[in-house]
């Protein structure tokens, strides 16, 4: 994927950047610098099952790093060797909780990020002892390796991550893709409470059912301090719009969907759908984590809980045959594409000065201001700790 360029800023009368100035009229100023994330968090960085014996360079939230599985830990360190900026994707393991640059072997401690080491120097390296990698916390859970990026000893990840998610049991099935995009935009889409209405009636998923013109008001809430819900007026099958006629027109065939969706979102880029209608109790959980400003990845999990025996190979087998496919791959792709085609508008046309809200976008001013007043922090270009 090609990353956008960033645009040239328009300067105001006193030779400022108009977007700073506009920045600082805007009502979420803190919201608005955090193109790279949120730091102070714990967030996924890959599958289990995508780390092997061999070191995996990624980006996250503008920062190059190293994931490395030694034993039974994994850990998490600078992405390239301080000496010539060799990636550690092809560093070679030559000593326990170590990792070693394969130019000129400088080795380096996994646990501090210090070199202990630089092999071709001799063991009386004046060097050793003087350079330090940034390090930060990971650990493996549910099949998922976190990371903490963020400064200081990190909080549990019980604090960061939905308990039900981890819930001993569970059966986890997921999915993780690179899209383009501004993270921002693509955590507001997944709580955002209209778009499903119309966006997803072409969705192979819901072709059976018809789905409703609108919901009247939306009413925002926190719960426990820590989540982002809403509640709505009752939906509007059909509607009369003036000058137009009415909508939807719904076939014969189709079937009414009955479930009530209940859609949560979570500090620093998560989302939480609840009361899916598959048959099972699965809930979907969304990670949106930024790679840099232009793209992000996108973890997105079917999480089946209390299930056990047969109803857990019934699990396995509608998620693998089926879910994985039609939902997570498909319906979830056209959230995505939109995330795609508006990447342009918000990241180089002014696009948070110039969206014009309505009425069911309540939810997202009231995600933005809950972002605003409760981050642990904000990820600056050049954060390294």
């Amino acid at each position: 994927m090609v990353e956008i360029e960033h645009r040239t800023e328009r300067l105001g009368p006193a030779g400022e950047p108009a977007r700073g100035a506009a920045r600082r009229r805007w009502p979420w100023p803190r919201y608005m610098r955090a193109e790279l994330g949120l730091r102070n968090y714990w967030y996924p960085a890959l599958l289990s099952r995508q780390l092997g014996r061999r070191p995996v360079v990624l980006q996250m939230l503008g920062e190059e790093l190293a994931f490395v599985r030694d034993g039974d830990g994994v850990y998490c360190l600078q992405g390239r060797c301080a000496h010539r900026g060799v990636p550690f994707s092809e560093g070679r393991r030559e000593f326990p909780c170590t990792i070693t640059c394969p130019y000129h072997g400088w080795t380096y401690d996994l646990k501090s990020g210090k070199l202990v080491a630089a092999l071709t120097d001799g063991p009386d390296s004046a060097i050793v002892g003087k350079v330090r990698l940034q390090t930060y916390p990971a650990i493996e859970r549910q099949g998922v390796i976190w990371a903490f990026i963020g400064d200081g000893p990190p909080p549990r990840l019980e604090d960061d991550v939905p308990p039900e998610f981890l819930e001993p049991g569970a059966y986890v099935g997921g999915r993780v893709f690179v899209w383009d995009g501004d993270w921002r935009v693509a955590m507001e889409g997944a709580i955002d409470p209209s778009h499903p209405f119309y966006l997803h009636r072409s969705a192979w998923l819901s072709t059976p059912f018809s789905m409703p013109a609108a919901r009247g008001k939306h009413f925002p809430e926190i719960v426990d301090g820590r989540y982002l819900t809403y509640s709505t007026e009752v939906p509007l099958p059909v509607g009369d719009y003036p000058g137009l006629g009415r909508w939807p027109r719904v076939p014969w065939w189709k079937r009414k969907r009955l479930n009530k969706l209940g859609v949560w979102g979570a500090l620093p880029c998560q989302s939480r759908v609840v009361n899916l209608n598959f048959n099972l109790p699965f809930e979907t959980y969304s990670w949106y984590v930024p790679v840099d400003r232009a793209h992000y990845r996108w973890f997105t999990f079917l999480v089946a809980r209390g299930v056990s025996g047969p109803r857990r190979w019934y699990a396995w087998l509608k998620y693998n045959l089926w879910l994985k496919w039609i939902y997570q791959g498909q319906f979830l792709r056209q959230d995505s594409l939109m995330n795609e085609v508006m990447a342009p508008f918000y990241l180089e046309q002014d696009g948070w000065l110039k969206e014009r809200l309505h009425r069911p976008d309540v939810v997202i001013t009231a995600w933005r201001k809950f972002v605003e007043e409760n981050a642990r922090g904000i990820q600056e270009p050049g954060c390294r700790g």
